[in-house]
């Protein structure tokens, strides 16, 4: 059961006569017992499932043996725009919001149904190019795309400036722009007090890793491997808060 708020739109607040109408189930004592130790199973492995999302930061050891090259000799910018009013939905749209900070995950609704409510020009990205969050890059947002669709002008669509599968593995470059180190770099060349930013001229000519072929390779199957476990745990987190759902459902159905 449930109750209206107050009708005070500056500060809606709730009765204390409503919640004291309101009807609880309450269960017999062993019933209850029961129900909190099923669910506080539960909890325990979300906790701990939560605990390897946190704390989980992908490591990669940049060997002083490796070539280093600007960023400009590997990748370019793509600059291809779009007028969202011309574009036909579904589409989809990745906002700064969109993107997770420190991990490259997407979170929120993404699929426009309807473009041209979106006023302003935006990028075009394609399946595997690297979106980069270029306001207040602090927050070190990074995302590898799986899909193709539009984008806010605040990201750099970046994508490897030769065809050549020789030179790198672009799989392995989201996880290096993520690291503490490149993205002190790109700090200290950010432009701007209130709306800090990294231009693509800066950005261009800061030094990256280029590792051997066959190395860049084994890291790419090794941090791969590492994120299907970080995220069958987000997977288990999920169906543990579907059970504690049922549980506590079954409270309410007597």
């Amino acid at each position: 059961s449930s109750k209206s708020l107050t009708a005070d739109q500056a500060y809606p607040s709730i009765r204390l006569k409503d919640i004291a109408d309101i009807q609880l189930p309450l269960p017999p004592l062993s019933v209850q017992r029961e129900i909190v130790a099923e669910i506080s199973g539960y909890q325990s492995v979300i906790d701990g499932a939560m605990q390897v999302v946190r704390s989980y930061k992908p490591h990669i050891h940049v060997d002083p043996e490796w070539e280093v090259v600007k960023v400009s000799d590997v990748f370019k910018r793509s600059n291809e725009s779009v007028d969202p009013k011309t574009l036909k939905g579904p589409v989809t749209y990745i906002g700064l919001e969109n993107i997770t900070g420190f991990h490259g995950d997407i979170q929120g609704e993404t699929t426009l149904e309807n473009p041209a409510e979106i006023k302003s020009m935006k990028h075009i990205f394609s399946d595997g190019d690297i979106l980069y969050g270029r306001l207040r890059p602090n927050l070190n947002k990074v995302w590898q795309a799986d899909r193709s669709g539009i984008c806010s002008s605040d990201i750099l669509v970046i994508r490897p400036s030769s065809e050549d599968d020789g030179v790198l593995i672009p799989d392995l470059y989201p996880y290096i722009m993520r690291s503490k180190s490149f993205n002190d770099a790109v700090m200290a060349h950010v432009t701007g007090a209130q709306l800090p930013r990294i231009n693509w001229a800066s950005f261009s000519k800061l030094n990256i890793p280029l590792p051997p072929l066959d190395e860049q390779r084994a890291l790419v199957a090794e941090l791969q491997a590492e994120q299907e476990l970080v995220d069958g745990s987000r997977r288990l987190v999920a169906r543990m808060e579907s059970k504690i759902s049922v549980a506590v459902g079954r409270i309410w159905e007597g």
